[in-house]
């Protein structure tokens, strides 16, 4: 496990503080304070890739046309 050194401001370190106060140490909150971090990051990622997708109004209308051919009825097979 690899040690590091962070230098913390009054508004993380009064953070730190709630974090900490059910007993948790230290090292475990900034791990899970981190590790939650990088999940948030992570699932906003997707959201920033597809934003210019969802503001295309072509991929709009594409879109659109897909789902109204889902809705409509089924083609009945013709004998």
């Amino acid at each position: 496990m690899r040690s590091i050194t962070v230098q913390l401001d009054a508004e993380a370190q009064a953070a730190l503080a709630t974090l900490t106060a059910d007993g948790t140490s230290q090292s475990a909150a900034i791990r899970e304070a981190i590790l939650d971090a990088y999940d948030c990051k992570r699932s906003a990622q997707p959201r920033t890739e597809t934003a210019p997708l969802a503001a295309d109004p072509e991929d709009q209308a594409e879109a659109r046309a897909v789902l109204a051919e889902l809705d409509s009825p089924p083609l009945r097979e013709v004998r």
